[in-house]
């Protein structure tokens, strides 16, 4: 009797085994095809209601004077073009701002009412949050993109680190490997480069924070942002 139940248990164990195997050959054989579908920036939206997507966003760029495809590749990967999605450490829309982001950028700009789950107006803030970064990395544009994904303290810090070597080169050996990932994700999607692995030339990209405005949009004296969710929130020095 011992031994049948002995034998029931090896035959279990078998079992269990024998489908962790099949699973695991499943999802080797199935990983391949989706990478490649999310490479090819495949999503789960309609191809029309992503090109509209993309008009505003285009839109939006040319009026920042920032290249089209760049905001169309980080609203690829930041959100795959969902203005709803809000990540775990509380960033909103298809750029991904941070609530104080756009409150920064807001009052800074003196932007109207703005709605961080509408793609203008996160795509504006998201925009010129990016643009700042340019400026502040002088038109680098890999320490830009690490800036908006680890923030720019820690880039400064990388910075330091690998003084003397190019932007690529030190997100190459300092970021975190996300931060790496999310550059090389958006400098490839956008064309500007192949991998972040090698150093290659970035084309310049107008960074002046104090340039003129140019989105023809709602723009008014007040320095008020609407948080998604959330009422709109004056902040000090509004008129």
């Amino acid at each position: 009797m011992r031994l049948e139940k002995g034998e029931d248990k090896a035959s279990t164990i078998g079992l269990i085994l024998i489908g962790l195997s099949i699973f695991f050959l499943a999802w080797a054989a199935l990983s391949p095809p989706l990478r490649k579908m999310a490479d090819a920036g495949y999503s789960s939206i309609s191809p029309e209601l992503r090109a509209r997507k993309e008009k505003l966003l285009c839109d939006v760029a040319s009026g920042l004077q920032i290249p089209a495809k760049l905001l169309t590749a980080m609203a690829e990967v930041e959100s795959g073009f969902d203005e709803k999605a809000v990540s775990s450490k509380g960033a909103h829309g298809i750029l991904q701002v941070k609530p104080d982001t756009a409150l920064e950028i807001a009052f800074e700009y003196k932007l109207g009412p703005r709605h961080l789950s509408d793609v203008r107006d996160n795509a504006i803030i998201g925009g010129l949050y990016l643009k700042k970064l340019i400026a502040r990395y002088h038109n680098d544009l890999a320490l830009a993109l690490a800036a908006y994904n680890a923030g720019p303290a820690r880039v400064d810090q990388w910075v330091k680190r690998g003084k003397g070597m190019t932007g690529v080169e030190i997100v190459r050996k300092y970021a975190f490997r996300e931060t790496r990932q999310y550059v090389k994700d958006v400098m490839g999607k956008a064309g500007m480069c192949d991998d972040v692995s090698e150093t290659k030339a970035i084309p310049a990209v107008s960074g002046n924070s104090s340039a003129p405005y140019a989105v023809p949009d709602r723009i008014n004296g007040t320095s008020v942002v609407v948080q998604a969710p959330g009422p709109a929130v004056a902040q000090p020095g509004s008129e």
